[in-house]
């Protein structure tokens, strides 16, 4: 009896956490780190660069396998060079140059997230949004000078994200885990990137849930 007893409150503790993924809200922290291919106009080729930043998101649980997520994220690219580059400087008769330049971003995503598990959560999600991409002029490498047309700016970019992950309940507040993810801005010249990142997050159930 001793025995059926535990197995019972084990069943029954299975049962709520499976039940808690539904009308439950959740705030999470994930610093990332990974790579981007960057593009610059008049480049043949994308260049490779290491990134980093964190994101935080929100979301809702529709279903126990199913939630609603809101993001936004900061990253920040390393110097990319690109090699052979016909541009003018000063007005001259353009001639190819390596041109360095750096990239920094802030993205807005909403998406939907399935969560296919209990105590271990595999989850899959798509993000689709905007991006605030800052990029500092491009200079001649080794100098600061800047070939006409090609000074740093501000634009808005589509952005599309996906992402697969597992995660760890330790109890009903508190997740812990990892992701990979994709992620492509779409403007011209558009960024590939590819990340890493550990989940920290807290749960809760609103009082405007069921």
């Amino acid at each position: 009896m001793k025995w059926a007893g535990i197995v019972a409150a084990l069943l029954l503790g299975l049962s709520s956490v499976a039940r808690a993924d539904r009308y439950e809200a959740a705030i999470s922290v994930q610093p990332h780190g990974g790579l981007a291919w960057v593009r610059e106009e008049g480049a043949s080729a994308p260049e490779r660069v290491p990134g980093g930043g964190a994101v935080m998101r929100m979301s809702y649980g529709l279903r126990d396998w199913l939630a609603v997520d809101g993001e936004l994220g900061i990253a920040t690219l390393g110097a990319a060079t690109f090699d052979d580059v016909e541009v003018s400087i000063g007005g001259a008769p353009a001639s190819p140059q390596s041109l360095t330049r750096t990239t920094q971003s802030a993205r807005f995503l909403l998406g939907a997230n399935l969560r296919l598990g209990v105590a271990w959560i595999p989850t899959f999600s798509l993000g689709l949004g905007a991006q605030l991409r800052r990029r500092g002029d491009a200079n001649v490498s080794g100098s600061d000078l800047v070939p006409v047309g090609r000074e740093g700016g501000i634009s808005v970019d589509p952005v599309v994200a996906v992402r697969a992950g597992i995660e760890r309940r330790l109890n009903a507040r508190w997740l812990v885990g990892a992701s990979v993810g994709l992620s492509r801005a779409v403007t011209s010249p558009a960024i590939d990137s590819a990340e890493v990142a550990v989940v920290v997050s807290r749960c809760w159930y609103p009082s405007w849930g069921p």
